[in-house]
């Protein structure tokens, strides 16, 4: 239900194909999950085009530092849906928007 979820988030996102790309992940098991993402965009900021989708708000959203050596680690943690995901618990199941 949680990556049907997922999959209608990404449904919505057809106008930002040309601006982003997102890997997004489900952690735990059931009943208790929890989904969090890691985007790349085309700009400093959020296109209009995510943020005009009504999910948008349901999440917390952070800029990363490319600088950071934690945030490269992350970045390519949730790229290659393999490692420590920032201490976050196991790995379910992901998804990919692009």
């Amino acid at each position: 239900m949680t990556a049907n979820l997922l999959g209608g988030f990404i449904q919505r996102l057809d106008r930002l194909r040309k601006y982003g790309f997102g890997s997004l992940a489900i952690f735990c098991e059931e009943p208790k999950l929890e989904v969090a993402a890691v985007w790349l965009f085309r700009g400093a900021d959020v296109p209009e085009e995510m943020q005009e989708v009504d999910d948008y708000t349901n999440y917390n959203w952070k800029k990363l530092d490319h600088n950071s050596a934690e945030d490269k680690k992350l970045v390519e943690d949730y790229f290659a849906w393999d490692g420590s995901f920032g201490g976050r618990p196991a790995f379910s199941q992901g998804k990919i928007f692009k």
